[in-house]
């Protein structure tokens, strides 16, 4: 069988989970069986350098998807506010054009307005997989509902969807979206090599040392976590507890006053946003990895968290479940302060459990390996190439 011209497709302004699971799609395609090209916006090209892969770059961010026009896609998102339609013709002639001159059998898509792009995309340019990164706007305790009917066309135009967890395809399906009978869960991956390459000594402190890597995004929790650890010092006195928040947290913030508001300072680190993915080295040398989501669905650091065997202390929402097992390999709770505060207790009194919880975490993270998830994208790809 000849290789099969697969194309990742994304455009973003910056680098996150889904551009990153894009990238290492990308590099850990088995280069004998798949040619691999890239089409991004000129800002996140440079992140494929080293993945032996033909990178396509058509332009800035807002050459594609210029400010004029956004307004008109924001009407699909709000039609009441935003009546007029989005039409992005000049990127989709660019990207047609392009699928044509590679030949392109697949193309994989991974954000909103690569996906909407890529369903006014002529029926034949090729097989289309779109892959559910977030359901955020269908959730209305983080924000105003995405239009179903908009969400429902786009998703649609595929011929296959992807999601890391089930419970975003229960969420389309719950709003009139089909995706059950036609999506494949494949979980994101670790890489190895990385969290090595960063893993640091965990700090010989007798606190219970935590990362947070969630900063002042709301749908993260960090004002629950700063409440339950106004709780455990209420309950424990001071000295028991510390936790690095990673990403900025500026003082007019609401998490800043919180932590000045409970006198948090001295067990609260503000680290701001490290480059080079050294957030993995404050994962590695604290004790326990904290996710207090209000909304989740897989996050990567999650994962990356399991790969460097870090017990695990988060809430039970989206599909955090499907990867932590409550009292397997972390402790799951409710997203309220005082349901984290009981967890953030059960840690310090019972800290053989940090131990348990890690060990059970260095079990598990060989099938979340990219080498080993790779090969689900790998036979679904093939998949879309044999007659129907």
């Amino acid at each position: 069988m000849s290789r099969i011209n697969v194309a990742q497709m994304i455009f973003s302004k910056t680098i996150g989970g889904a551009e990153a699971v894009a990238r290492e799609i990308a590099h850990h395609l088995d280069k004998s069986k798949f040619n691999v090209t890239v089409i991004v916006n000129d800002e996140i090209s440079s992140q494929y350098e080293g993945c032996s892969v033909t990178v396509l770059p058509i332009g800035k961010f807002t050459e594609i998807f210029p400010k004029r026009l956004l307004p008109k896609l924001l009407c699909k998102v709000c039609p009441s506010v935003f009546p007029r339609k989005p039409a992005l013709p000049s990127a989709v002639q660019r990207v047609a054009r392009l699928l044509e001159d590679y030949q392109m059998d697949v193309l994989h898509t991974h954000l909103w307005l690569d996906q909407h792009l890529a369903s006014t995309l002529p029926e034949a340019a090729a097989k289309q997989v779109m892959t559910v990164h977030g359901v955020v706007d269908l959730d209305t305790r983080v924000r105003h509902p995405r239009h179903p009917a908009l969400l429902h066309r786009v998703l649609s135009s595929a011929d296959r969807l992807t999601s890391a967890c089930r419970y975003f395809v229960d969420r389309l399906e719950a709003h009139g979206i089909p995706a059950a009978g036609r999506t494949s869960i494949i979980e994101n991956g670790i890489r190895p090599e990385l969290g090595e390459a960063k893993r640091e000594p965990v700090r010989a402190d007798e606190r219970l040392t935590m990362t947070f890597l969630g900063g002042t995004r709301p749908a993260k929790g960090g004002e629950i976590l700063i409440e339950a650890l106004a709780i455990v010092v209420s309950e424990l006195g001071r000295g028991k507890i510390h936790v690095d928040v990673l990403r900025e947290v500026p003082p007019g913030s609401t998490l800043y006053r919180l932590i000045q508001q409970h006198c948090l300072q001295d067990h609260v680190s503000l680290v701001g946003y490290v480059p080079d993915n050294d957030h993995l080295r404050f994962i590695s040398r604290n004790k326990l990895f904290v996710l207090p989501s209000l909304t989740e669905g897989v996050a990567n650091t999650l994962m990356e968290a399991i790969g460097l065997d870090k017990a695990i202390l988060a809430t039970a929402v989206g599909g955090t479940p499907e990867v932590v097992t409550h009292d397997y390999n972390g402790y799951l709770c409710e997203p309220t302060p005082e349901s984290l505060a009981t967890g953030i207790l059960f840690f310090i009194r019972n800290p053989e459990k940090l131990r348990e919880y890690g060990a059970a975490n260095h079990r598990l993270k060989a099938r979340y390996y990219w080498p080993t998830v790779i090969k689900r994208y790998e036979e679904l790809y093939t998949s879309l190439m044999e007659p129907s």
